[in-house]
Order: structure tokens, then sequence, then C-alpha cells
């Protein structure tokens, strides 16, 4: 059984999560040993929404996985070519059923351990119906029994089925709402940061323009004062505390 999980990590100081997943197998050594992938996030809700939404992939990604397993591969199509003439079924229906109705100790061959004492008693109402069932349809009482437990496994399997294909869907919507907030989230982080760079241009911009002006006014004030044998250093802007620049 593949295992799909988020670990934490702490390195130096800095918390990320891994997302952990099966691969495809190697192809070197019969391709039965698989490969696991990782996957960084800052934030472990976004970790548990990719294993998601990669457990989903690998779950209906059936084509890959047949094709890399040559037994499961046949064991498919027989059941599948069995199933080919019931309407409404399906391989997973079939293994819901069958694993319903399993024992705690199944053997080759489609040998199993029973239970030794199979006696059920029933309310009087029920016998009275059950027989009701039994000759409506001429056959023996265990017979419709078991008739009309087995159409109650079935009404369950597919109450299950319906059941996971709407939590399916309603954990794609939600990924897909989580892929659209963090996509706007990643447009504003790069507005801000295209924001800032421009506001860090335009502050070295300024920086130079005030440098320039006050050179000019220096060889001004020196050509007034008849100082132009002299030299007078500035010294570079430098920023204070508070972020502002000053001329020094």
């Amino acid at each position: 059984m593949q295992r799909f999980y988020v670990t934490g990590v702490n390195d130096k100081g800095y918390r990320y999560w891994l997302a952990n997943y099966p691969g495809r197998p190697r192809e070197v050594g019969g391709g039965k040993w698989r490969q696991r992938k990782q996957k960084k996030f800052s934030v472990r809700a976004e970790a548990e929404a990719f294993l998601a939404e990669k457990k989903r992939e690998w779950m209906r990604g059936g084509g890959v996985e047949l094709a890399y397993d040559r037994e499961f591969h046949y064991d498919a199509m027989r059941a599948a070519e069995i199933l080919a003439d019931t309407p409404w079924s399906t391989l997973w229906k079939a293994a819901l059923l069958f694993k319903k109705c399993a024992s705690w100790r199944e053997y080759r061959g489609g040998k199993f351990e029973a239970p030794l004492d199979r006696r059920v008693e029933l309310s009087p109402r029920i016998i009275l119906a059950l027989e009701g069932e039994a000759r409506a349809h001429d056959t023996s009482l265990s017979i419709a029994a078991e008739g009309i437990i087995g159409e109650w496994l079935q009404m369950k399997v597919n109450k299950e089925i319906l059941a996971q294909v709407e939590f399916e869907r309603a954990e794609a919507a939600q990924i897909r709402e989580l892929r659209q907030v963090y996509q706007v989230w990643k447009e504003e982080q790069k507005k801000l940061g295209e924001a800032l760079q421009r506001a860090r241009r335009s502050r070295d911009n300024a920086k130079q323009q005030a440098l320039r002006h006050l050179r000019k006014e220096i060889e001004e004030l020196k050509r007034l004062c008849g100082l132009n044998g002299y030299k007078v250093s500035i010294e570079p802007l430098e920023e204070s505390a508070d972020g502002n620049s000053d001329l020094q």
C-alpha cells in the first residue's frame, strides 16, 4: 500500500513541510521498487492539498499502474470480462462487495475460514415476510434470505460509492478554490515586489539627482567666491536609522 504523508522539518530555524508521495517504478530491476518523491511547502495546508490531488491522480491513473504490473493487469482484465455482461457493475463495486463478505482468513484457491455456528433466529413477523418472499420467487427460505441480504449489501455499497464520489468532488472543488486563492496571493506578492523595486529605484534616482544638484551648487559657489582652485569633497548619501536619506 502506497503512503501519502506530510513531514514537518526544522532547518536552522526555518520551518517547512515535505509532501511525500509515490512515483513511478524503476525500469531497472523489474520495476517493483518504487521511487518516492518529495515537494517542499512553507504552509502545511498547501502540502496536504497537494497530497490529496496526487493521491486522487494515483488512484485514477490505472493505465500507468497496470502498465508496470503484469499480474495485476491480467487479473483486472479477467474481472472486467466477467462483469461485462452485468449492467451497472464496476470493479470498484465488486471489490467492496467482496470486502464486506471476506473472512478473517482467506486462502489460495478461494478457500476461507467460516463461522461454525451459522444459525440465525428471526422474529415471527420477519419469518412470515421471508416465507412470503420465498413463495413469490418459488425458492427456499435460505436462498430468499441470502437474496435479501445481497440486495441490502449492494444498496450499502452503492451508497458508499456515491458518498466517496461526492467527497472527491467536494475535495477537488476545495483544491481548485485553494489554488485560486494561492494564485491571487502570488499575484499580489509579485505586484508588491515590483512596487518595492520601483520605490527603491525612485529613491536611488532621487539620491543621485540630489547629489548632482548639490555638486552644481558647490561649483557655482566656488566660482562666485573665487575658489576654483580648491577641492571640496562630497560624502556619499547615507540612510539614517529611520530610513531617511541625509546629505553630508
